[in-house]
């Protein structure tokens, strides 16, 4: 069920990288494609969000891995739509809030 919304996620990346349009238009489409997924299951996201950590350790991993590999992707396309060369090793540092593993509290 959540792996869905991830690939869902990327599939929607990889359509909009595959048009290559302008840096500005690449980022714009990347969240309306992001809000739209979000906005179509609602419901589903928020469990997500707030249930990941709760997961089975392997299912946790393989989400967060995906997570990760969705990111890298959105980066990488939007460093190579405004023509910018990613750091040595080819690989961006990935640092969005909304996967973070939640702090303890």
């Amino acid at each position: 069920m959540f792996d869905g919304v991830i690939d869902d996620l990327t599939r929607a990346s990889a359509e909009i990288l595959s048009r290559s349009l302008a840096p500005a238009q690449t980022l714009k489409e990347f969240i309306a494609a992001h809000v739209r997924i979000t906005l179509e299951d609602r419901m589903l996201m928020r469990v997500y969000h707030n249930e990941i950590a709760n997961l089975p350790a392997d299912d946790n991993r393989r989400l967060r891995r995906k997570q990760r590999i969705y990111i890298d992707s959105r980066l990488a396309g939007s460093a190579a739509a405004a023509g910018r060369v990613g750091r040595p090793g080819g690989r961006e540092k990935t640092t969005c809030p909304m996967f973070d593993k939640p702090r303890e509290r």
